[in-house]
């Protein structure tokens, strides 16, 4: 079997620049080296689209170009403090990240904003010297947290509002992966707890139902459902044993409530 090998032909001068370009390109392991990021910074970096690969071919792996990640670095560190290296009051971008739940993205977004000071370790360069001071990455999370909790329910209050009113039992369906939610820090206590983001709430939803959501749904009376879901022998859920009270599978509710005429 004779094989042919595709050609594609092109004006190099068109090209030129992004052929000279192409020649700059490095792979992962030297970018992260030129800037002095770790990798779980440089993804970090990308994630907030802070560093863009400059191709998204798989078989390629020199996608980035050096350029991009000194200019970064250099961008930030003139507006460096400096900082001893036994200051405990500061601590690194990623670390920040970790700990307070905050993007890169947003970590530097605030800098430039003035909201947040930037230091440079004293003895060390690169991308990894960079810190941020931990009281006011506290203060910037926790104001982001309120303006996101008032959108989004506590799951304890979302499993009230569907009929679920033992807070342990919503609890649990959440810790046990059967229903999502997002963990979120409280703007008054600093604890973290799970909150339910519209995403959250759609699958809920689309999984389960109460007499609560039913009626809600449907329109009609909870006793009436109830009575169908009992003589069509419809569980409710309770995987491994667990009581959830009302809660059952919408593939388990629909299909009896529309055979029954309670439901169009």
């Amino acid at each position: 079997m004779q094989m042919t090998l595709a050609r594609t032909t092109f004006r190099a001068q068109e090209y030129a620049p992004l052929l000279a370009e192409i020649l700059t390109w490095v792979e992962p392991v030297k970018m992260r080296r030129a800037m002095g990021a770790s990798l779980n910074e440089l993804n970090a970096l990308v994630e907030a689209n802070l560093l863009v690969p400059r191709t998204q071919l798989p078989k390629i792996k020199r996608v980035w170009r050096r350029s991009d990640g000194l200019d970064l670095v250099a961008h930030l560190k003139p507006i460096s403090q400096s900082i001893s290296e036994q200051d405990q009051n500061w601590e690194r971008l990623q670390i920040a990240k970790a700990r307070s739940g905050l993007t890169v993205g947003d970590l530097i977004a605030a800098i430039w904003a003035g909201q947040l000071q930037i230091g440079a370790r004293d003895g060390q360069s690169g991308y990894q010297s960079l810190c941020v001071h931990k009281e006011e990455v506290n203060n910037l999370a926790d104001h982001a947290s309120v303006l996101k909790q008032r959108d989004h329910p506590s799951a304890v209050q979302f499993g009230r509002s569907v009929g679920i009113r033992d807070k342990r039992r919503f609890s649990t369906l959440v810790e046990k992966g059967y229903t999502p939610a997002t963990r979120m820090r409280h703007p008054n206590t600093g604890i973290w707890q799970y909150v339910m983001t519209e995403a959250n709430m759609i699958a809920f939803h689309a999984r389960f139902m109460t007499l609560t959501t039913m009626t809600e749904e449907f329109g009609g009376h909870r006793q009436i459902y109830l009575a169908a879901l009992r003589s069509a022998g419809v569980p409710t859920f309770m995987p491994d044993g667990e009581d959830y009270g009302h809660l059952y599978l919408r593939s388990s509710v629909e299909p009896v409530l529309r055979k029954q005429r309670l439901i169009d």
